[in-house]
């Protein structure tokens, strides 16, 4: 066989071998994909909890109980389990919460509503004393608790006395 009719010949088969195996990894994709899984729409989960390197939860999304009620929320932690963040949904009327803690683990600002669905925002100091108010929130008064309205804003020192208001 001359040179050139071998050359023809080997281009040729080169060719055609290369247009079958793309032919055939075409169909083989089409296939495949008729075959695959729809997309997932959906996980059902109780509760999710996001590790560090050494297996410490630093994130969880899950459940709480409070005020009598199972409560979803997400909660942050630091490299200790204390937690940082927590953000929620409180009671069976699912009222939103945000709690900020201090390094020792101990809510420092709160942030949601009450039951009526006021607003409402608390500082507090290292003890735990309620320092400063925003909005509807419940004190201890003389004459015991004292529901204020949602406009009031209240300071007390560090013993929980009342040393200013407004209204």
């Amino acid at each position: 066989m001359p040179r050139r009719q071998l050359a023809f010949l080997v281009a040729a088969v080169l060719l055609a071998g290369c247009l079958g195996g793309a032919a055939a990894a075409w169909r083989q994709g089409r296939a495949e994909a008729a075959n695959a899984n729809p997309p997932l729409k959906s996980i059902a989960i109780k509760e999710l909890n996001l590790v560090d390197d050494e297996g410490r939860v630093r994130a969880q999304l899950g459940f709480r109980q409070v005020e009598g009620a199972l409560c979803p929320g997400l909660f942050l932690y630091d490299q200790e389990g204390k937690e940082k963040i927590g953000l929620t949904l409180l009671g069976k009327d699912c009222r939103p919460a945000l709690a900020l803690s201090d390094a020792g683990g101990e809510t420092r600002l709160w942030l949601g509503l009450d039951a009526k669905g006021a607003p409402q925002a608390v500082l507090y100091d290292a003890g735990q004393q309620l320092r400063a108010a925003l909005g509807a929130v419940t004190i201890k008064g003389a004459m015991g608790p004292e529901k204020r309205s949602a406009s009031s804003l209240i300071m007390t020192d560090e013993k929980g006395k009342l040393i200013w208001q407004a209204p």
